[in-house]
């Protein structure tokens, strides 16, 4: 678990600083960037327990409160044809279980609405402190940290974010959103497996980019699969997606939290 404090870290100042969490079960994560858009604080910690740390910052006040949360089910639908009076249309795809709220965010950028059920079980405490806290679906989040990389790369650009047993692929083509949905990965056979379809559905002839967060690491047989497909594999890094400095050396696997820093776009 990684914990890091910048040397220059004042509390009093956290009033015009940004507060970033990532909840839920695919692990715990704290940031603080100031206003000079510096990272001064980052903790992991287990979701089973608050760690003192945690609970001083919890105390603190911030400028904005960014919450992450797992994916629960989701849809995209265009911007162009979305119907604010068709919303239970929408959410027949998406079966309730009474312990989920169906959002609406508005990606104008992609020109699609994100119609997103999210639970709010493990984000009492942070919600009871900060009423003011906004809450994304790592989905949009991803899909913020993609916006500029999907465009500046051309052909196929394919993200694999994986989260536990859960992982999210999207999709862009020169920079055009087509296609994104989460899979249930145990082994990276299973992986390879998807991926077969989704290149055979989009009929790829020519080596996709491919762009890599999460728990991932590299050289392990999750990366190995996809440099069977591409020698073009990037792994993310938040933090210069969306214009955070940090001290060098200060974040080892930046793109394992993609979610966390990327939630500094959203907004």
């Amino acid at each position: 678990m990684m914990t890091y404090t910048s040397a220059d870290f004042d509390r009093n100042q956290s009033a015009d600083s940004t507060l970033l969490v990532r909840a839920g079960d695919h692990g715990s994560a704290v940031a603080i960037i100031d206003s000079e858009k510096r990272l001064q604080f980052l903790m992991e910690y287990s979701t089973t327990a608050v760690p003192q740390k945690v609970a001083d910052i919890m105390r603190l006040d911030f400028r904005e409160v960014k919450i992450a949360v797992p994916n629960g089910r989701y849809a995209f639908v265009p911007a162009e044809v979305y119907d604010s009076s068709r919303l239970n249309a929408y959410q027949y795809y998406l079966p309730s279980d009474d312990l989920t709220e169906s959002v609406v965010a508005d990606v104008p950028e992609l020109a699609i609405k994100l119609v997103h059920q999210t639970a709010h079980i493990g984000l009492e405490a942070w919600q009871a402190r900060f009423s003011q806290a906004r809450v994304y679906p790592a989905v949009e989040v991803l899909l913020g940290v993609l916006l500029d990389y999907g465009r500046k790369t051309e052909g196929l650009t394919i993200a694999v974010d994986k989260q536990s047993e859960s992982t999210s692929i999207c999709i862009f083509d020169s920079g055009d959103f087509i296609y994104g949905n989460d899979f249930e990965i145990h082994h990276a056979d299973d992986l390879n497996y998807y991926l077969l379809l989704l290149l055979q559905r989009f009929a790829v002839d020519r080596q996709p980019a491919y762009y890599l967060s999460g728990q991932v690491e590299e050289g392990d047989d999750y990366h190995q699969r996809l440099l069977k497909y591409s020698n073009r594999v990037e792994f993310a890094d938040p933090l210069d997606a969306a214009g955070i400095t940090a001290a060098a050396g200060s974040v080892a696997s930046r793109h394992r939290f993609l979610t966390l820093f990327g939630l500094y776009l959203c907004g």
